[in-house]
């Protein structure tokens, strides 16, 4: 379903971002053992996979992790007046339906345009946008410590007033270097760009499901 990254690749990451992930793991003797990059080999969920509110997921391969990748249209309550994410709902499937059908009359050659070809701004109407999900579960899973499937991550999204947005940058696996390679932490970089300033929140998944971050922020004086 999905090839590892090429070898230079997966250096070339190592080296830009060994030292960050070395300080707030607190370890030294560690290597990257894959990166995921845009060629990487994807698997389209089927909409009757899909989960409420999603226009489009798909699955891939990180290492020794399987990545969930989907974007979602979320609802701003009404008594919600600024930017909070937290009770934010997923989009019913009526409204759904009409933005996947105005999305194919603004693109009538294209009978397959999905969620990830619409985009931002077709999404911020009626109190609703868009957010990339990210969610993982690791591959060979022992203790079936992922038996209720992929354990939620991060999601990247935008302001309502464009004041500020989210990206997923990286994903990558690093392991101790005396560990094998399934004993590997899925390392997820979501970077935030506002008017004067961005912040990437590092989020770790280890192998027992638990879930760490750490955050490069550039008015923090411990840094």
């Amino acid at each position: 379903m999905s090839r590892k990254a090429d070898a230079l690749q997966v250096k070339v990451f190592e080296g830009m971002y060994k030292n960050l992930i070395c300080n707030f793991w607190n370890k030294s003797d560690i290597t990257f053992t894959d990166v995921w990059d845009s060629r990487v080999e994807s698997y389209q969920l089927s909409e009757d996979e899909l989960l409420t509110g999603e226009l489009s997921a798909a699955t891939y391969t990180v290492g020794c992790y399987t990545i969930r990748s989907a974007q979602r249209v979320y609802v701003k309550p009404e008594h919600n007046h600024g930017n909070n994410l937290v009770d934010e709902i997923p989009a019913d499937e009526e409204y759904l339906n009409k933005l996947k059908q105005n999305a194919r009359n603004k693109n009538s050659n294209d009978t397959s345009i999905v969620g990830m070809h619409i985009g931002f701004e077709s999404i911020f109407e009626n109190n609703r946008r868009i957010a990339h999900g990210i969610s993982a579960r690791h591959i060979y899973d022992p203790n079936n410590l992922f038996a209720k499937g992929f354990k939620y991550i991060c999601r990247a999204t935008r302001a309502w007033g464009y004041s500020w947005s989210e990206s997923i940058q990286h994903i990558v696996t690093v392991k101790e270097q005396s560990q094998p390679d399934e004993c590997a932490s899925l390392f997820v970089c979501n970077q935030y760009v506002g008017s004067s300033f961005s912040v990437d929140t590092w989020y770790q998944l280890s192998p027992n499901g638990r879930i760490s971050e750490f955050r490069i922020h550039p008015y923090d004086e411990s840094k």
